[in-house]
């Protein structure tokens, strides 16, 4: 049985995500390593920044001040629970701060604190390196007719 051109493109697609997602936590855990935490409190090791916290991070320091949760949701494409207990790590990593919105208390704002700031300052090289690792043996020009026939509608 011969594979269609249909399903080699979505293989392709599936592939090149997954090898992106291995290695965007490979560069995650090399800028970010576990760490060891005092000893009788939980967890036992601090886990590095995982994709999804990397992904938060990285929009709340690009927008530079609160952004509200849905707003995070929705740019991420991951569901409202998924994305309150990302935030709920990334408070307990003393990350993000939550607070209620201004004008409307059941707007939830999230921003980052000093030390999410210098994560985020630490974190900023990774998207240029993920760039690389994937699109470094491609042209410029082959990339320019990747990304035009994958976003032709």
């Amino acid at each position: 049985m011969s594979i269609d051109w249909n399903d080699r493109v979505d293989i392709a697609l599936c592939e090149l995500l997954a090898r992106r997602q291995k290695l965007l936590r490979r560069l995650l855990q090399e800028t970010e390593p576990p760490q060891a935490v005092r000893k009788g409190s939980r967890p036992r090791t601090h886990r590095g920044v995982t994709p999804e916290q990397y992904l938060v991070i990285s929009i709340l320091a690009a927008y530079g001040h609160g952004v509200p949760v849905k707003l995070i949701a929705e740019a991420i494409d991951l569901p409202h629970p998924n994305v309150t207990r990302t935030l709920d790590r990334l408070e307990m990593k003393g990350l993000i701060r939550r607070t209620t919105g201004v004008d409307d208390r059941r707007q939830v704002i999230v921003r980052l604190t000093l030390e999410g700031s210098k994560a985020a300052r630490r974190l900023s090289g990774i998207d240029g390196r993920l760039k690389d690792a994937l699109w470094g043996k491609f042209t410029d020009r082959e990339k320019e007719l990747l990304a035009d026939l994958l976003t032709r509608e």
